[in-house]
């Protein structure tokens, strides 16, 4: 973990022993091996044995994922692998992290996905889309604001119009979604066919872990929150 005292920053293990001190202006927890440092106005790489391997030049950069880092040069995003190479050149307007060997990016202010050699392997020409979850990919027509949400497959071929007002990623092979917004939003679950498995009556979204989800149907102050299964039932009722 990053830590910072009057001395400066500091990278210390579970126990709190410092491992290595970073002369730095920001540091950044390890992820995926390696931990971003910001170094005056520039962002740099260092590994677990406290080296800078990726040089401080930068302008804005992100945490490694599935071995990349998306990183901002000149107002343009690209990706560079953990010795610094640049693997997908800084050319596009904005990109997400990598997922599942695929990353979404906005060009023209649209939205498609690249794959891990720069590859554009879905079009950029959808409002917004969301990272792939169990080789699903969420997106929305229109705005944040009154926008609809459907869902995508791995060619980009829409597998789940856009109707909803809401949406979460799958997880655990059903996917969180609502009709209505703000507090008369109803959230309920879908499977990837798009059928309705759990009908759209809880007032609060969650995903499925571990095979639960914590639901709530009703407002805050007097409506019942508990974990169901996923079949919709509920197998334990918070007290109030």
């Amino acid at each position: 973990a990053a830590v910072k005292d009057d001395n400066g920053w500091h990278y210390i293990d579970k126990t709190g022993k410092v491992f290595f001190d970073e002369a730095c202006n920001y540091a950044y927890s390890f992820h995926d091996g390696m931990a971003r440092l910001q170094i005056g106005l520039k962002f740099g790489y260092i590994n677990k044995t406290g080296k800078i391997v990726i040089q401080p030049i930068y302008d804005k950069a992100y945490e490694f994922h599935e071995g990349m880092a998306r990183v901002e040069l000149n107002g343009k995003w690209g990706f560079i692998d953990k010795i610094g190479n640049v693997i997908i050149p800084a050319k596009y307007d904005w990109v997400f992290d990598f997922s599942e060997g695929k990353a979404d990016f906005k060009k023209d202010g649209k939205y498609g996905f690249i794959d891990k050699t720069g590859k554009v392997i879905i079009d950029a020409k959808f409002d917004r889309a969301f990272a792939f979850h169990e080789g699903i990919s969420l997106y929305r027509t229109g705005s944040f604001r009154g926008g609809k949400y459907g869902y995508l497959d791995e060619n980009g071929k829409v597998i789940i119009e856009a109707k909803y007002d809401g949406a979460m990623n799958f997880s655990e092979g059903l996917a969180n979604v609502s009709i209505g917004i703000g507090k008369n939003a109803k959230w309920g679950y879908i499977d990837k066919s798009g059928k309705e498995v759990i009908p759209l009556k809880f007032s609060k979204p969650a995903e499925f872990k571990n095979g639960y989800a914590m639901v709530m149907i009703g407002d805050f102050k007097t409506g019942m929150e508990g974990y169901i299964n996923k079949e919709g039932e509920f197998v334990w009722k918070k007290s109030k």
